[in-house]
């Protein structure tokens, strides 16, 4: 029986881990991957899709996500996706993503200052 996959990895080690995500090629209907909106290129035209050119990283072996690495690195975890998955790759580009390497305090600030 096949099952779909979400992949829960951070960008270093989602790089890392194609050799893994191979092996689940046969055991699983397809990858979903969460990326995020700082993978695009540019800002700047209104109504961008999935066609809207991402960002290239100067160095793609970088490993530190930091402001000026995330969305490169992202959208190269994207492409490990795509490579490994094929069309059976499925990607979400969430304009706010939270957790323990968000340092930004982006989503944190409004419920500590509303309590």
């Amino acid at each position: 029986m096949s099952q779909d996959v979400a992949l829960p990895f951070s960008c270093c080690e989602f790089l890392g881990a194609s050799g893994a995500l191979a092996s689940l090629v046969d055991q699983v209907g397809s990858c979903w991957f969460t990326s995020s909106v700082s993978a695009y290129r540019d800002f700047s035209t209104v109504g961008q899709d999935e066609s809207t050119p991402l960002i290239e990283l100067e160095d793609p072996t970088v490993e530190e996500v930091r402001g000026d690495t995330y969305g490169g690195m992202k959208a190269l975890c994207e492409q490990v996706a795509q490579s490994v998955f094929g069309d059976q790759t499925i990607i979400v580009r969430p304009t706010l993503i939270i957790g323990p390497l968000d340092k930004t305090d982006r989503f944190t600030y409004w419920p500590v200052r509303l309590a």
